[in-house]
């Protein structure tokens, strides 16, 4: 007792210093004081300790102008003790509360209009934060009079000079304070429904201040692009905490237009709130008055928040609309159910998993909580969805094209959301009309818009990149890159994907693809309907029948193109060329072990003919396409696909043949060459049979031909040893041959492929007695056998139904000696040509 008796002593002096001294030295020694002493004592006797810093914080500014330290130590000094107090008496809570908020009020004090007290930041920090633990220390017992009538004109100043300080000061911290010292006010309000004294409405009063709260709050967050996360997360919860207390416990009794609709009725209004006017009757059109315009509030922070590059902001957005869904009236829902559901359906796709997750637990939640509350004039919750996608889809490729890359993205994983959201028969029903199937497939199409004005697509194929047995790491990994008009994100291609599988997994087949082929047609296989398709099909649960027609269009374009050859032409013919054989790898996965003859009879061979082309984005997309269908049959590469399958390769009167028989010889390895001996005969018949025929062509017939005596010459020529026997591509590496020994140039084959083409064609006569001469020049077909030059001549006996006059082969070997083999070969079985000469680089021509 006697300790506390010099305790108090103690205390009378440094407050009594403060009285009569009020400068930072008093108040320092008054703050050390309630530092060391316990908080039990403080608590007895905060009325005491308080008294000096009440009177310094509410006349100190009007006496002196140079005194905001002094005010700023007094407020931390006050701090300081509420924070060791327990306040128990209202007119001490309301009588600091007011003269705190005074000193940041900017029209509160002025000595004279030219040196008016204007608080600094550290003040006013300091003030917001005294004010807050004021708040929270208050007593329960004092709750009832916070919402009374008669503090309801103060509470409601108290709560606009908070926000006017949140929305007019640049420090974060101080927004970040003042936002939270409002919601501790607002949670206090709701602690005082459990106070039996109470006597009026708290929710009437809250209900008054809502649409001040949500405008300046909405203001703080769209204000700064890099606004600070504790600041966005304060003034989320804010306002999801002041919407809930006003809306939690509504009626849904829509007959009463002025019913009361709150749980805690109130009988008489008091005379108070009837002549200050902080009230509102709360009834039904109060509620859709405010819901309309809480709407707009929902979109403005909506639109600032949902594509913040922050997870832990995109987190508080989430918990925002969950937390006023789940606690709402279903009055309230109803009207704003549509601007704030688009959070969680955006969030289905995010990136962080733990808002992906909550997201989905929460929309999987929402339908049947919804459809228990809803009343009989209210909507269903699929039919809302269902407004809001069909009109969504109408504004989004204008979205596409003005907003930034990261809301791109966003607007997209939306509209993800909302076809997820409709379950199967909601998709099905809402696409059984045309008009809504039309609006979505345009949508997709008219947001896949490709660039062609780039000249990437041009770039033909080196010879490095003809690398033929390219490993599972050296393999392209990914289709070639596609340069979008509006979209420049992988993200939001890989968005835009996931939209179009969804359907494919949740419409039915049949509608979907009779669709499909009407507007592949309708567009003339335009390359954003086939990637729109090809993306469908990739996950379309049909039967691999279902589809055939699809697939037999895509053969029929893959090598389509237009006739205008300008640059963005080019660019359109390569690109739905890529896109095609990307396609052909769609269908995939509607063949199993048992249909896949089915799959490869039509698509190797336009896929091998594909490998061999010119263009580089052509040859590495089928390259790679070839490959993924190698590993979905189970085949270990591509050599063993073409092995395996070589029965499905019919060579037919097309052109492409030598295409073909190039890319197969080229994935072939030695000792799979036997295999192709059926090619030969094929066409060898072809040739015979089709020798008159203009699809065929002269120069297909020919070069076939040339490389059907390439093959039988390396089938069956000293291929005895095969462990010693090479087989070389380039010439160069025949010419190094050359400077080996006699031995081992008998073991050596130098093979080249034959690059062919026509010289000269003459026609003598008319009519069926014409006869055709054509001059064919075979560069690189040679064998070096000792000193000699040996010519497949019975590889060419067919040669005469083309009526060839002329063969001449272009060779670099040293010797220009004719081999025995060969003049006899010629005499033998080439009677009908009139002169087989060889080209001996700069020898000159040598006739047999």
């Amino acid at each position: 007792m006697s300790k506390d008796k010099e305790l108090f002593e103690e205390l009378k002096q440094r407050t009594v210093n403060c009285v009569n001294q009020p400068n930072d030295e008093s108040i320092e020694s008054l703050r050390q004081f309630v530092t060391k002493c316990d908080k039990h004592f403080i608590n007895s006797l905060y009325q005491y300790s308080i008294f000096p810093l009440r009177l310094i914080i509410s006349n100190l500014p009007k006496k002196q102008n140079n005194c905001v330290k002094t005010i700023e130590s007094s407020v931390e000094c006050l701090s300081l003790i509420l924070q060791k107090s327990q306040i128990n008496r209202f007119d001490i809570f309301a009588d600091v509360l007011s003269n705190l908020l005074h000193l940041i009020d900017d029209n509160s004090y002025t000595i004279d209009q030219e040196l008016p007290f204007k608080a600094s930041e550290d003040l006013i920090l300091s003030v917001v934060k005294c004010a807050k633990t004021l708040i929270q220390n208050c007593d329960d017992c004092i709750l009832g009079q916070v919402v009374s009538p008669s503090f309801s004109a103060q509470f409601g100043h108290s709560i606009h000079i908070l926000l006017s300080t949140a929305n007019k000061q640049k420090y974060s911290l101080i927004k970040a304070e003042a936002i939270e010292t409002i919601d501790c006010l607002i949670g206090k309000c709701e602690l005082s429904l459990t106070q039996d004294t109470l006597k009026s409405c708290p929710q009437d009063l809250i209900a008054y201040f809502l649409p001040g709260i949500s405008i300046n709050i909405s203001q703080v967050m769209s204000s700064d692009d890099k606004l600070n996360r504790r600041v966005i997360s304060s003034s989320l919860t804010l306002l999801s905490n002041t919407i809930v207390f006003v809306l939690k416990s509504i009626s849904c009794d829509a007959d009463i237009e002025s019913k009361r609709i709150d749980s805690k009725q109130v009988k008489d209004i008091p005379e108070e709130y009837e002549r200050n006017g902080f009230h509102v009757i709360r009834d039904k059109k109060w509620l859709e008055n405010t819901c309309d315009k809480l709407n707009i509030v929902f979109e403005k922070i909506i639109s600032s928040l949902i594509s913040h590059q922050n997870s832990n902001v995109r987190q508080s957005l989430q918990v925002f609309v969950t937390h006023i869904l789940t606690n709402c009236c279903p009055l309230f829902m109803n009207r704003c159910l549509p601007s704030l559901i688009r959070v969680p359906l955006t969030y289905l796709s995010d990136d962080f998993q733990e808002i992906s997750l909550q997201s989905d637990a929460f929309v999987s939640q929402l339908s049947t909580t919804y459809s228990n509350n809803s009343t009989d004039s209210s909507k269903s919750y699929l039919d809302i969805i269902e407004d809001q996608i069909y009109s969504y889809i109408t504004r989004l490729p204008r979205i596409i094209r003005t907003c930034s890359e990261r809301e791109k993205i966003t607007s997209i994983y939306l509209l993800y959301g909302y076809i997820k959201c409709l379950d199967t028969n909601g998709i099905n029903y809402m696409l059984y009309s045309p008009q809504h199937k039309h609006k979505l497939f345009e949508c997709f199409i008219d947001i896949c818009q490709f660039d062609y004005n780039g000249i990437r697509l041009l770039e033909l194929v080196t010879h490095a990149d003809k690398a033929i047995h390219l490993s599972d790491e050296q393999l392209l990994q990914k289709w070639i890159r596609k340069d979008f008009s509006y979209l420049s994100d992988e993200k939001s291609e890989t968005a835009l994907s996931k939209c179009c599988q969804l359907i494919a997994q949740r419409v039915e087949s049949q509608v979907l693809v009779d669709y499909l082929m009407d507007v592949l047609r309708q567009s003339q296989m335009n390359a954003s309907v086939v990637f729109v398709t090809n993306q469908i099909l990739s996950t379309i649960g049909a039967n691999y029948k279902d589809t055939e027609e699809v697939l037999d269009l895509y053969l029929t374009n893959i090598t389509a193109t237009l006739a205008d050859k300008t640059v963005e032409n080019m660019n359109k013919d390569i690109l739905r060329q890529c896109l095609l054989i990307e396609g052909l790898t769609a269908f995939l996965h509607l063949y199993d072990s048992e249909s896949a003859h089915n799959y490869l009879l039509k698509c190797i061979f336009p896929l091998l003919e594909s490998v061999g082309a010119s263009n580089l984005c052509v040859y590495q997309t089928s390259h790679r396409a070839l490959t993924l269908v190698s590993q979905y049959f189970g085949y270990n590469s591509i050599s063993k696909l073409i092995v395996e399958n070589v029965d499905y390769l019919h060579f037919i009167d097309n052109q492409s043949v030598p295409l073909v028989i190039k890319v197969m010889l080229k994935f072939s390895t030695q000792d799979m060459l036997y295999l192709f001996a059926d090619i030969i005969d094929e066409i060898i018949v072809v040739i015979d049979s089709y020798h008159r025929s203009q699809s065929l062509g002269e120069y297909a017939a020919v070069r076939s031909l040339t490389y059907v005596s390439c093959l039988k010459k390396a089938l069956f020529t000293n291929f005895e040893n095969q462990n010693e026997d090479t087989i070389s591509d380039t010439e160069e590496e025949c010419d190094d041959k050359e400077d080996t020994t006699e031995n081992e140039k008998k073991k050596t084959i130098c093979f080249q492929w034959p690059q062919v083409f026509v010289a000269q064609t003459e026609i003598h006569g008319n009519g069926t007695d014409a006869t055709k001469y054509i001059n064919l020049e075979l560069i690189g077909d040679r064998k070096p056998i000792g000193r000699g030059l040996l010519i497949s001549a019975c590889d060419l006996k067919k040669a005469k139904i083309l009526g060839i006059t002329s063969l001449r082969v272009r060779t670099r070997m040293k010797s220009p000696q004719i081999s025995d083999i060969t003049c006899r070969q010629a005499n033998e079985r080439f009677v009908t040509i009139t002169s087989l000469s060889v080209n001996l680089s700069t020898r000159g021509d040598h006739n047999l």
